[in-house]
């Protein structure tokens, strides 16, 4: 089994002069779609970049951080939340270089291993699998994330990716009750 964007990471280091044209290219197609959906109505804009938690450290800083913060820099003048979703970690190592980013993680993150927690918004982390599972689950694992996010400076319920096309609409009820009950009992 080939390890999941291993051909894209190859790409990256065969061409990479040429990749790093594209992904100036595209950090400001970006910057431009999000710019025109704030112009649209849009009271918080989200740049997701699911295939950046597949580098090396290394790597994401060559390849993922610059566009990214291309992007960032073209918003600086909205006055509008930039949450950042990437898969895994890498995102949060270098969150000194996205400052003005909310950090949106997928559940391989333990919101309780986030450094700088205090100074830090963040979005997810429930696993898509956990409604999937069913509506009790899902309660109690909305439950064990909500109690691991104390400390953060913020942090926006959600979960660390799309939902799942065989996810039961009951666990999604579920998840968005057991959301509102907890900050109404336990704030």
């Amino acid at each position: 089994m080939t390890p999941r964007g291993a051909g894209l990471r190859t790409l990256l280091l065969q061409e990479e002069k040429t990749v790093l044209a594209a992904l100036e290219k595209i950090a400001g197609v970006v910057a431009l779609h999000l710019r025109r959906q704030k112009e649209a109505g849009a009271a918080v804009l989200q740049i997701f970049d699911t295939m950046a938690g597949e580098l090396s450290p290394h790597h994401y800083e060559k390849f993922a951080l610059g566009p990214l913060r291309r992007v960032l820099d073209e918003l600086g003048d909205l006055d509008s939340p930039i949450i950042v979703f990437a898969r895994g970690r890498n995102h949060v190592e270098f969150k000194e270089r996205i400052p003005e980013a909310v950090l949106s993680v997928d559940w391989t993150v333990d919101l309780e291993t986030i450094p700088d927690r205090e100074n830090i918004g963040v979005q997810g982390n429930l696993d898509p699998a956990v409604l999937a599972a069913g509506a009790e689950i899902t309660q109690r694992e909305t439950e064990r994330m909500l109690d691991r996010a104390k400390g953060l400076a913020g942090h926006i319920a959600n979960l660390g990716h799309g939902v799942l096309p065989s996810t039961p609409v009951e666990s999604v009820q579920e998840f968005v009750s057991t959301v509102k009950l907890y900050s109404v009992i336990r704030k």
